[in-house]
Parts: C-alpha cells; sequence; structure tokens
C-alpha cells in the first residue's frame, strides 16, 4: 500500500514537495566552494546551453547557476520521476518527460517528444538541465546529449558537484543524499560544441570527451570537500583500460 501510494499523484505531489524544502535547508546550511570563480560569467557566454552532469545531481544543481537563467530539466518518465519533476518545479525548474538515453531507446520512452521539446526550449532561450549517463549505466555517457548539441546547435556546459556530508545509497546512479551543515564544491567543465554534419566517428569523439570531462570535475569536485567519490573504482577502471 505505501509503494503504491508514493506512485501515486497525490503521494509523489507530497513526497516532491517535502524533499524540495529539505534541499532548500541542506542548501542554506552547507557553505558551497566554485571552480572557478567567476562560474556565473562563465555560464553567462554559453547561453542558452545544455547543462551536463552524471545522473542523481539534478536535485542540487540549479542552485548554483544564475537566478535569472531560464531552466528546463529532462525527467524521465517512469519510477521517481513523478516526484522528481514536482521537487524541481518547486525549485524553479521547468520539467521535460521523457528519456535523454539513446536514440534507440528514447523512442520508446517519449525521448522523441522530449528532444523537440528541449529543442523548443533551447530556441527560445531556456537551458536544458540532463545527465549525460546511459539510463541504467552509471557513469556513461550516451549518444543522446551528444545528438540535442548536433541538431540545436547549442553547447554542452559540463557541471560537477559534491558535499562533504551525504548518504550515498547502493543504486545504479550512485546517488547520494546532502546532509545539512557540511561543505560543498561546484566545478565547471570545458563548454563542448557538436557541428551540425558531424559523422558518427565525430559523433563518438564528442561522446567520449564530454564523458572524460565530467569525470575529470566530479574527481576534482570530490577532491575539495576531501571525501572520495562512491563511484571512484568506476573511472579508475576506465582509465585502466576498461570497456567505457
Amino acid at each position: 500500500m505505501l509503494k503504491a501510494w508514493g506512485q501515486s499523484p497525490a503521494g509523489q505531489a507530497l513526497l516532491g514537495r517535502v524533499l524540495a524544502h529539505y534541499l532548500d535547508f541542506t542548501d542554506t546550511t552547507t557553505r558551497y566552494a566554485r571552480e572557478p570563480q567567476d562560474l556565473d560569467a562563465l555560464v553567462q557566454a554559453d547561453l542558452p546551453c545544455i547543462f551536463a552532469f552524471w545522473h542523481g545531481q539534478n536535485a542540487f544543481l540549479h542552485r548554483f547557476l544564475p537566478r535569472e537563467v531560464p531552466l528546463a530539466a529532462l525527467i524521465s518518465r517512469h519510477g521517481d520521476g513523478g516526484i522528481a519533476s514536482v521537487m524541481l518545479n518547486h525549485r524553479g525548474l521547468g520539467t521535460i518527460r521523457g528519456s535523454g538515453g539513446s536514440p534507440e531507446k528514447a523512442k520508446r520512452h517519449g525521448g522523441m517528444v522530449a528532444m523537440r521539446a528541449m529543442m523548443r526550449a533551447l530556441a527560445g532561450g531556456t537551458s536544458v538541465v540532463m545527465s549525460a549517463d546511459v539510463p541504467k549505466v552509471s557513469r556513461r555517457s550516451g549518444l543522446g546529449i551528444i545528438t540535442l548539441a548536433q541538431i540545436s546547435g547549442r553547447p554542452i556546459v559540463p557541471l560537477a558537484l559534491a558535499v562533504r556530508n551525504r548518504i550515498n545509497f547502493n543504486s545504479w546512479d550512485r546517488a547520494s543524499l546532502a546532509l545539512p551543515f557540511g561543505r560543498g564544491a561546484l566545478v565547471l567543465g570545458t563548454p563542448l560544441s557538436v557541428q551540425r554534419h558531424s559523422d558518427a566517428a565525430t559523433l563518438e569523439a564528442a561522446r567520449r570527451a564530454l564523458e572524460h570531462d565530467l569525470d575529470r570535475i566530479q574527481a576534482r569536485a570530490y577532491a575539495m570537500v576531501r571525501r572520495q567519490d562512491p563511484g571512484e573504482d568506476l573511472v579508475i577502471a576506465r582509465e585502466n583500460g576498461a570497456s567505457s
């Protein structure tokens, strides 16, 4: 019964609001550092853009973006997407429901509708916030976000966040829940543009470049708060030659 209630519109609305208020509290009680310090000014030069991060951070990242920047987050149609949508709406973001994975999987999970919605948002001056991961495969960038950058002509701006006080969950996306009264870090990556007429090899190279940069800035964010990234073993395996 509890699970069914949590999947109902009323249950998800209540849980989303509770989570939003809790995150507002942790935001105000956590001391955050930024790298670089002029992050806002650097981001402004690329707007509207596609903010990319590893899965599990969409609840936090927008809090540190320029307040006047209109944002829309891509949220899954399934699972806890309803809760996340309510939470992000409460925290000032618009939401777009669908999948950001491979183009083939996206067709089955509302991805084509979501892609068109993201295109309209970018064309209208709204930046898109989305995870780069392939659904259910942590820390492996998919081609969906690369395709969006290719078609829209807007750059991908990688971001990473880490907090020292947190609870790590044993989930596929290495998700964590921030705890109050700690330290945090937000790190900006290198903006990535994808040419419209790029061939398959160029798109794959862009995918790998994004994956590498997200790994790099995520490691830097955790180093700044001096606590190990729960996904660090996966990143080390990739650097040692494991398939990505």
